[in-house]
């Protein structure tokens, strides 16, 4: 399913201005714009409706609102890597990420678990590097922004021999440059604070923080370059954390017309994330972006389901009184299955999540036609009938409402399957996976479901045959072995 937006996020660097940001957005919607312009050219059509932006904290967010898919012929991941192309690298922008709405979150995400984040850091690294190899791998980014520069001090061993602890030399720095408030004044209502620190020519350049002066414990004086070095580097703007770990996320978007996402995801599972832990020391890894979505989902219903099926298989024992009977209508399901994934091919659609909820509703459908065949089987049963004549008695009487039920219902669904408006695209895999399964579905349950009944009655006839020759045992009448002649 597509979305018809597109949001382009632009990640500027800590720090930076807010007229810098205004510039870099400026320029991104021209180019968009300019865009749309040149799409307009081509095909007569503006892609491009409306737009809005925002932004704050150092990132800006511009949402493009497309044309309908009704109203268009072409893809919108097709028109985001086109938009991406043409856009082109934002030197003032540290990332700047086009894409639209997608079930899940990214494609492709991996997050790294470590208690040391210099391994963390290597892994990310590591990571980012193969999957930049990776054709079709686009938009690659991590949540670990740097954040403004910071002067980090390390002491010197003639420090140390001085008597002096890092502490003593950081205040002393911070108190020249950036101040300290001696004393407060009141004057009338209000109250003034009032700093000390150098004089404006004073604090202007690094050669000198150099040579400050720093009074040693005793009294004396030292220049700062002789007890300590110092670098300026970018610190982290944002410390994560999962089950009290240090958490690296790294995350890209796909480009489905160069690659098949599977594929990715297979090699990287196997191939590309073991070669990067054997790389690096006490780095764990979990599911990230759209996989860690679809396993919670699926462990979630994978729950429900075993708890719906055990419930479903306890009312079939007491109403047809026969575990084969009630094994033999839960054993059609995954048949059923079958049908909806036939289904998904026809109609060029992929299987996705949200086939496998419309799955779940086919399987209730599918028993309710097993259990309209079986109960008509067994009162055939019980009015004294022989087992062929039962079988083929349901099989008649009980074909018209089974083939009607399936009729309607895949004819009442086929609107949904058929139609093209942007809100009903979540139920198309849905709707399409119950239609399809159903069809099958009923086909199994007319043709495999009497042959099923009909060969579990010759098992019966042959235990009762080899009991009779070597338990010596009454030999019964195959009517009179089926559970629902025992239970009159």
């Amino acid at each position: 399913m597509e979305f018809p937006f597109a949001r382009i996020a632009i990640e500027m660097p800590a720090g930076a201005s807010a007229v810098v940001a205004d510039e870099v957005r400026d320029e991104v919607i021209e180019k968009a714009l300019a865009y749309g312009k040149i799409m307009e050219d081509e095909n007569g059509v503006n892609p491009i409706e409306n737009y809005v932006s925002w932004g704050g904290r150092g990132n800006i967010n511009i949402f493009l609102d497309l044309i309908p898919a009704t109203e268009r012929d072409w893809a919108v991941n097709d028109f985001l890597s086109d938009l991406s192309d043409y856009i082109g690298t934002i030197p003032e922008a540290e990332n700047v990420n086009i894409r639209t709405a997608s079930f899940g979150g990214n494609p492709i995400g991996v997050r790294f678990l470590s208690a040391d984040y210099t391994q963390l850091l290597l892994a990310k690294n590591l990571l980012k590097e193969e999957l930049q190899k990776i054709d079709g791998i686009k938009d690659i980014r991590d949540d670990t922004p740097l954040g403004n520069n910071e002067f980090i001090v390390k002491l010197k061993p003639r420090a140390e021999a001085l008597g002096f602890n890092l502490r003593d030399v950081t205040s002393q720095l911070r108190q020249g440059f950036f101040g300290q408030e001696v004393m407060r004044m009141q004057r009338g209502r209000d109250e003034l604070r009032i700093w000390v620190r150098f004089s404006k020519e004073n604090r202007v350049s690094i050669s000198q923080i150099e040579n400050l002066r720093i009074r040693t414990p005793n009294g004396d004086y030292i220049a700062f370059k002789e007890i300590a070095a110092f670098k300026i580097e970018r610190g982290i703007k944002t410390i994560r954390r999962e089950n009290r770990q240090r958490s690296v996320r790294v995350s890209a978007n796909m480009d489905f017309t160069k690659n098949n996402l599977q594929v990715v995801l297979e090699e990287l599972n196997s191939i590309i994330i073991p070669r990067v832990l054997s790389q690096v020391d006490g780095v764990t890894e979990t599911a990230g972006g759209q996989a860690e979505y679809t396993n919670k989902m699926i462990n979630s219903i994978s729950f429900s389901m075993t708890f719906a099926a055990l419930v479903i298989f306890t009312i079939l024992v007491f109403l047809l009184k026969s575990y084969i009977q009630t094994a033999l209508i839960l054993s059609l399901i995954p048949l059923g299955v079958i049908g909806a994934v036939i289904g998904h091919f026809l109609m060029g659609i992929p299987v996705s999540i949200l086939s496998f909820l419309g799955i779940v509703a086919l399987s209730g459908i599918i028993i309710n036609d097993s259990v309209v065949l079986l109960d008509r089987y067994n009162k055939n049963i019980k009015s004294g009938k022989k087992v062929r004549d039962a079988i083929y008695n349901a099989g008649v009487i009980r074909f018209r409402p089974i083939v009607l039920t399936t009729l309607t219902t895949s004819v009442g669904l086929a609107p949904l399957i058929l139609q093209r408006s942007q809100q009903g695209q979540w139920l198309v895999p849905m709707a399409l996976a119950v239609a399809g399964g159903l069809i099958f579905g009923t086909l199994i349950t007319l043709l495999m479901l009497p042959s099923a009944l009909y060969c579990v009655s010759d098992l019966r006839v042959l235990k009762n045959r080899f009991a009779h020759k070597f338990m010596g045992r009454k030999l019964l009448e195959r009517a009179e072995m089926e559970p629902a002649r025992k239970h009159v």
